[in-house]
């Protein structure tokens, strides 16, 4: 099976809300399903269930915490054992 996605423009698809993220669903298929999501600085995803996932960060620095153990600031993290990262 080949993937086919069209080119997105992640600078044009960006909102920030100061009440909260809100995810944009820039792509979503059986297999994959790519989020974008805006956060201001101070915002977080709190815990919750989720599949494996890749985060990239495109602007500034995120904390990764995933099943209590706290990621040093970085600006990718990939997730593969079924337990979401809280975000900060």
């Amino acid at each position: 099976m080949r993937w086919h996605l069209d080119p997105i423009n992640v600078n044009e698809k960006k909102q920030f809300f100061k009440d909260g993220f809100r995810p944009q669903i820039l792509h979503i298929s059986p297999k994959l399903k790519i989020p974008l999501i805006c956060m201001e600085q101070g915002q977080m995803i709190p815990p919750h269930p989720s599949g494996a996932g890749v985060f990239y960060v495109l602007e500034g620095s995120a904390i990764f915490t995933v099943a209590g153990e706290k990621k040093d600031p970085c600006r990718m993290m990939i997730e593969n054992n079924n337990q979401a990262p809280i975000i900060k």
